[in-house]
């Protein structure tokens, strides 16, 4: 059934197709009249020659207002038919009195309806007037020339229209019913039996369900019949020759004689593709929006969308990813052993592993392709390797599109669906669907990712105010331990009597003092840091100058961990830095490296190379493991429990900001459980940084 107004409108077929109320007591004629949009007369056929009494010569070119009485033309009948008839599409098929040549009056069965052209624009109307007077059978209709007549204005109609006689023989199709079996004019299709012209197509319903053709037309006792009770259908056809799925809203209406026998079949077929395909796809585009907001695990997500898609809008689905520069098939659905086999093909790739060629252009490109018919030449370019080209082939594979999942401005991923022989191609149509879901699933998968970061933020907020809090704690209880033992020592006058032992007091108060301001000032550096505000005060310094003071000022804690500590530089390394900045920089690799050092030899060595100045802090510790090599320069990250070393894992992410701020970059080389060399990298001057 239509599903809209538009879908409803009237056309030139359905006005020439309307069926009288009661078909078997009309009148054996029935004028056929086609008017202009301003109501002159275009066409004129036998019957409203007999029954007007006037012939096409002096018909044409005349206002159909000739045709109503005259006390109908004072009153504005005609006018106001042809409004309501545009408007409403047609008038109602109404009794009323009509005038011939002569001015007699008679009774007559009338109806009026629009004609719009496939772009929707009006090119006139057609007028049915069948006469409630007996007259004398006629010796045999002349349809071929009612048809001939019509045929001038139903040739540019974009509705496919057929006219079967009562054996079930094409007397008529107009130039759209031609174009959509692929045939430049319907010359090649008049004559045949419509049982031969149907075996070009198969029928669906709306359900997906084989329709047999003799459900619409059917032959019975040598003469043709409708198959179905309803007068319109809404149909699939799935063309043999090119496997193209189109939908049709079909109107059959019959013409009887006046012994109420079948004369002739009108078929009407509306072509409402895009509308059936656009009520279709914002139904898929609603579930899999409800199906992509359903979890914040995008794994999970995809895996279910692809589920969803297999087999209404593909036989096959997947979903391909490269993480970590590995490609990954994330997600696959429909033939179990097929999508079984592609999965354990895919697992089997590597870090290295290319990406089939047609996937790696989309990830490169960012744009769709479409691939309506893929040959065996082309399948290569879909395989990860030749196990997968063979499951492919296997396959059968007909048609291919391949839409980016675009997250954050870059292409993550790339959806991949598939069609199997002997199913229909994909066409643009289907490359827009796909596009949209696509990007339904890009929007979705960054939400996950959005919401997976600020969980992730939320908890290692809530371990560093663990972390902060403890490490705060310690040096401040160290520090009131000793300021009440040095309150006591001076009621009891000891640093009169032991001035070494007060000495060694007060110094254990500054170093925890110290510790407590580094604290304080690394959590203010976060702050300047996350603002954009670390404000650099360049001035000419001598870098091994400033990694000396740092080593010098460092070597009483590395002898309190056992660890030998030594500096080397090449001779003086000047340079345009931050002094402050850069101290503070070289202190966290340096402190980094007592800490893990473990009581081994740490090195600390100032060199120039070329126009950079490098700065490597080396210890033969308990090293990183790989896998956290990347985020060990992340904001409050540890590679170790805080368990066990303390910190509150800002000392390497604030030496990379410093060093990023000067133009220069911090690298680490690591041996797992024989230590590490940080090399802090900085440009001698501010120019050649620009």
């Amino acid at each position: 059934m239509p599903s809209s107004a538009a879908e409803a409108r009237p056309s030139a077929g359905v006005a020439l197709a309307s069926p009288l109320r009661d078909p078997k007591k009309a009148a054996p004629d029935c004028a056929s009249i086609f008017l202009e949009p301003d109501g002159r007369i275009a066409s004129w056929n036998a019957a409203a020659e007999r029954i007007f009494g006037l012939d096409v010569e002096h018909a044409v070119g005349e206002s159909f207002a000739c045709l109503y009485p005259r006390d109908a033309i004072e009153r504005g009948d005609p006018e106001r038919d042809l409004v309501t008839a545009l408007d409403e599409g047609s008038t109602l098929d109404d009794e009323t009195d009509r005038r011939r040549k002569d001015g007699a009056l008679f009774r007559a069965r009338v109806h009026l309806a629009s004609i719009f052209d496939r772009h929707g624009s009006h090119v006139g109307f057609v007028q049915r007037v069948q006469s409630k007077e007996r007259e004398a059978p006629a010796a045999g209709r002349n349809y071929t020339e009612m048809l001939a007549k019509a045929d001038l204005v139903l040739r540019s109609v974009y509705d496919s229209i057929y006219v079967f006689d009562g054996a079930g023989r094409l007397v008529y199709a107009n130039d759209a019913s031609a174009r959509s079996r692929g045939l430049a004019d319907s010359a090649s299709m008049i004559g045949q039996r419509f049982d031969k012209l149907a075996t070009a197509f198969d029928l669906f319903d709306e359900q997906g369900n084989a329709v047999e053709f003799g459900r619409v037309l059917s032959i019975h006792d040598g003469k043709l019949a409708l198959g179905s009770s309803a007068d319109t259908l809404l149909l699939c056809s799935r063309h043999h020759a090119t496997n193209e799925l189109r939908w049709w809203l079909a109107r059959y209406t019959q013409q009887v004689d006046e012994q109420g026998r079948l004369e002739l079949v009108i078929c009407v077929a509306t072509d409402v593709t895009d509308t059936v395909r656009s009520r279709e796809g914002a139904r898929y585009l609603a579930e899999a929006t409800r199906l992509l907001s359903a979890s914040l695990d995008y794994t999970t997500t995809l895996r279910t969308l692809v589920e969803a898609l297999v087999p209404r809008l593909a036989d096959w689905a997947s979903v391909v990813f490269v993480e970590d520069g590995v490609p990954q098939q994330v997600a696959a659905h429909g033939d179990g052993e097929l999508v079984s086999r592609s999965r354990e093909a895919w697992a089997r790739l590597g870090r290295g592993s290319s990406v089939p060629d047609a996937i790696a252009t989309v990830f490169r490109t960012g744009q769709p392709q479409l691939h309506s018919i893929v040959t065996s030449e082309m399948l290569p370019s879909f395989a990860a390797n030749e196990e997968h080209l063979e499951i492919l082939r296997q396959a059968q594979i007909r048609s291919i599109i391949l839409t980016p999942i675009v997250v954050s401005g870059r292409t993550s991923g790339v959806l991949a669906l598939a069609t199997f022989e002997p199913k229909r191609s994909y066409d643009g149509g289907d490359l827009t669907l796909a596009g949209e879901i696509g990007a339904r699933a890009g929007t979705a998968i960054e939400h996950a990712r959005l919401y997976r970061d600020a969980q992730r933020a939320v908890r290692l907020r809530d371990e560093f105010l663990s972390v902060a809090a403890h490490e705060l704690r310690t040096p401040l209880a160290a520090l009131t331990l000793q300021l009440q033992s040095l309150r006591a020592g001076l009621a009891h006058a000891m640093f009169e009597r032991d001035a070494e032992r007060f000495e060694k007091r007060l110094d254990k108060t500054l170093r925890h003092s110290h510790r407590l301001t580094r604290l304080v000032d690394g959590l203010l550096d976060v702050s300047q840091v996350a603002g954009g505000r670390l404000d650099l005060h360049r001035q000419r310094v001598d870098l091994c100058t400033v990694v000396r003071a740092v080593c010098d000022r460092f070597q009483e804690d590395a002898e309190r961990a056992r660890s030998e500590f030594s500096f080397s530089s090449n001779g003086p390394c000047v340079g345009e830095w931050d002094a402050d900045r850069v101290d503070q920089l070289v202190s966290n690799l340096v402190s980094n490296a007592i800490k893990y050092g473990e009581g081994n030899p740490i090195g600390v060595r100032c060199t120039v190379e070329e126009d950079t100045a490098v700065v490597t802090v080396t210890d033969r510790g308990i090293g990183i493991a790989e896998q956290n090599l990347k985020r060990i320069f992340g904001r409050f990250e540890r590679a170790v429990s805080e368990r066990n070393y303390g910190g509150l894992g800002l000392g390497l992410w604030l030496a990379q900001e410093i060093a990023h701020a000067h133009g220069g970059h911090v690298d680490v080389e690591n041996v797992p459980g024989r230590g590490t060399a940080f090399r802090l990298v900085l440009p001698l001057t501010e120019d050649s940084h620009a």
